[in-house]
Formats: C-alpha cells, sequence, structure tokens
C-alpha cells in the first residue's frame, strides 16, 4: 500500500521529477519568473519624462522596476537553490495571486454583461486620439482627410481638419459663412456626422432664398478659449467667415489639456513603453472604470455641500484673466475683418459672466433653452456622459438661427 504524500513532501520534490519532467511548482515559477524578466528588460529601456534617479527614471518609476528586480530575484533563488521555507512561502503566495485573479476576471466578465451606469462608454475615449496630432502653437490639432469611429458614431474630417464635408479654403462669390469654435460641445462628441448643431445649422439656412450659407465646424475636444482663438488667428480667419460663433462651456477657462499625459491613448497602436502598457490595461479594465467613476462621483457629492466650495463666477477662477484677454483678441481681430461675433454659452445663464463678455463688446447668446426644449432622458450622449444629444444639438441649432435672424446677421449684404 503506497505512502500517501504530504504538502511537505510536495514541496520538498525537486523542481524537476523522474525523467526530467518540471514540476508545478517549477512551472509556474519559470512562467513567472520569464514575464517578469520580459517587463523589467521592457521597463528599463523607458526613459521617465522627468529623470531623478540615474538620469533615465523619475524616484516612482525606479521604485516600481526595483519591486520588480527584487521579485524576480526571489523567483531566481527559488529555482537556483530551492529553499523549503521560501517555497512555502511562494506556493501560498501563488495560490492567493490566482484566486484573486480568478475572482477579478468573473466581476471583469459580469461587469462587462451588465454594463452598469452605461461604463462601456469609457472604452470608447481611446479613439478621441484619432482626432489629435500634435501642433506646436496649440498643443494639438486635429488630423486631415480621416474618417473613422468614436465609438458608435462616425467622424470625417475635410483637408483642412473641419468636421464635415470638404470645402474649398477660399470662399466663393455668393456664399457666407459662419464658423463654429469651440470644443467637443461644438465638436459634437458623441453625436455622428449630420448630427451637430453645426450640421443642423447649416440645413436650416439652406433654406435662406438667394445665398449659400456654409457652418465650418473648427471644434476640437479638449480645447480651452485661448487654444479657439489661437486656432482663429492661425488658421480659422483664413477661411473669410462672415460670423464666428464661439461656444463657451466653464472648463474652457482650464489650461490646455495634453493629450500625452492624460488617459486617453492612441489604443490602435501597440504601447511604446511599460507604463503605457500598464496604463492601457488599467484603463481597459472596467472594474477600474466603474470603481474611478463611483470615487468621482462621490467626491463631487462631498465638494457639493462643503461650505464654500462652490466657485461663486467663473470669472473669479485663475484662468479667467487668460481667457478673458484671449476673447478681447477674437474681438479685435473679427472687427478689424468686418466679421460678426457671437459668444454663446452652451448651457447655463451665469449673470457674472454674460456681463464680463458684454463688457467687452463681444454680443452674448445662451443656448440653456436647447436643454430645457429636451426631455431629461433625452438630454445627454449617455449614462454617465454630459456632452449634449443630437436633440439638444438640434435645439441649439434652432436658438442660434433664431439668434441670428433677430440680429439681421442673416440679411443680405
Amino acid at each position: 500500500m503506497s505512502k500517501r504524500s504530504s504538502s511537505t513532501d510536495v514541496l520538498e520534490t525537486p523542481l524537476l521529477g523522474d525523467g526530467a519532467r518540471p514540476s508545478p511548482f517549477g512551472i509556474v515559477t519559470g512562467l513567472l519568473a520569464t514575464a517578469l524578466a520580459i517587463a523589467l528588460a521592457w521597463g528599463l529601456s523607458h526613459v521617465s519624462e522627468h529623470p531623478s534617479v540615474l538620469g533615465r527614471y523619475s524616484a516612482g518609476y525606479a521604485a516600481v522596476l526595483l519591486v520588480l528586480a527584487l521579485v524576480l530575484a526571489v523567483l531566481v533563488a527559488s529555482v537556483v537553490k530551492p529553499v523549503p521555507w521560501l517555497r512555502e512561502w511562494l506556493t501560498n503566495g501563488y495560490l492567493l495571486f490566482f484566486s484573486c485573479a480568478l475572482a477579478f476576471t468573473a466581476v471583469e466578465a459580469g461587469l462587462r454583461m451588465l454594463n452598469p451606469w452605461g461604463v462601456d462608454f469609457f472604452h470608447q475615449l481611446p479613439f478621441h486620439m484619432q482626432g489629435m496630432v500634435t501642433h506646436p502653437q496649440l498643443v494639438y490639432a486635429h488630423p486631415r482627410s480621416v474618417e473613422y469611429r468614436l465609438g458608435a458614431n462616425r467622424v470625417a474630417l475635410d483637408s483642412h481638419g473641419l468636421r464635415g464635408g470638404e470645402l474649398p479654403l477660399v470662399k466663393p462669390s455668393g456664399e457666407r459663412r459662419i464658423l463654429a469654435l469651440g470644443d467637443s460641445v461644438t465638436f459634437g462628441w458623441g453625436v455622428s456626422q449630420g448630427e451637430t448643431f453645426a450640421d443642423v445649422l447649416e440645413q436650416t439656412l439652406a433654406s435662406h432664398p438667394g445665398t449659400r450659407w456654409r457652418v465650418l465646424n473648427a471644434g476640437v475636444n479638449g480645447y480651452n478659449t485661448r487654444q479657439a482663438v489661437d486656432y482663429f488667428e492661425l488658421a480659422g480667419q483664413a477661411f473669410a467667415p462672415d460670423i464666428v460663433v464661439l461656444t463657451w462651456v466653464d472648463n474652457d477657462v482650464d489650461d490646455a489639456f495634453r493629450p500625452n499625459l492624460a488617459t486617453w491613448r492612441r489604443y490602435p497602436t501597440w504601447p511604446d513603453n511599460l507604463p503605457e502598457a500598464l496604463s492601457r490595461l488599467r484603463q481597459l479594465s472596467y472594474t477600474f472604470q466603474l470603481s474611478k467613476l463611483l470615487l468621482t462621483a462621490q467626491a463631487a457629492e462631498k465638494a457639493r455641500h462643503a461650505p464654500g466650495s462652490a466657485l461663486a463666477s467663473v470669472t473669479l477662477h485663475p484662468g479667467w484673466v487668460a481667457a478673458r484677454s484671449a476673447l478681447a483678441r477674437l474681438r479685435d481681430a473679427c472687427r478689424a475683418q468686418g466679421v460678426r461675433l457671437l459668444f454663446a454659452v452652451a448651457s447655463g445663464a451665469e449673470p457674472r459672466l454674460l456681463e464680463a463678455v458684454r463688457s467687452l463688446g463681444i454680443e452674448t447668446v445662451t443656448l440653456q433653452g436647447a436643454w430645457d426644449a429636451v426631455p431629461l432622458a433625452d438630454r445627454f450622449v449617455s449614462r454617465i456622459d454630459s456632452h449634449p444629444s443630437a436633440q439638444v444639438h438640434a435645439e441649439m441649432a434652432r436658438l442660434l438661427h433664431q439668434e441670428l435672424q433677430r440680429r439681421g446677421w442673416l440679411e443680405r449684404q
């Protein structure tokens, strides 16, 4: 009758069994050590943006590399010179690791099937980067003559980087143009080609007899007011617009968005380095995204109820001075070219903001009525994305058309 093996016996068996067959412990250790060695070699080739260790790595990144090296050393040591207590410790660690991995996989699979709160929205964000290329003055700009999917929606950028149909740079005789400046609201984040307020406004203006109107959508996701004005000075004014509509949202006073430092990555390409690969794995996880969403909502709720936490006016924001200066530049450029300028607040109607813009000699309008005209359930592109839906875009176009008519800006000149 054979004697039953104990756990201690298993731990004390050699890495290679009879006939040079590797033991389960040896297989697992070898695979993990190989994976760690590859990750460490890849990680060592990276150079941090702000190196402080060995002239190559940041302190935090150097610590990550050190941990990888130490774990790899422990695994190699357990193979080169087996020690019962180390192998027992590693065996328990393997069991814990794979148990956690199995539980995480089960949670991740459940979230992907249930998709609570529309968390799959975050998987659309990587494709955002298909619409950005580095620009020396604007930080980033649209590529030209490309078409891609932004989630479920089609995006087409013409040879000038504008969202819409192709048009010549030189304005044809008899044509009048409206140039729409702004960020993701103007661009039409979350709505498909032909559904932005610029598209709908152009369709509406087609009913005006005797004049061909073109509405140029120069909105770029993430642009602040300074970037929008810089774009007008660098490229927008070359289209010879008759009217400029700058759409405003409160985060337009923030610093310029830095795509390479954000979590929106160029996912269609292979990651260039280990930090990029780890970031992508994290961003692709529904578990991570849902956890981040819940934490963000909790923090926002606390901030909303904190005494004195709300900014009384966006004009008190540190970035307002630069935004105001940019608006003054835009006003002067439009006046010099005989171009009408309209400052359109995408939502809300903060009196101090409107008063500050009017004091610059810029006409204003609020598009809050577009939101109010659409049922609450249909106002947003998804349950966790507050960008305006196609219905709201259509109402924005209707309000802008009314405002332009009321001011007499659509009359023949």
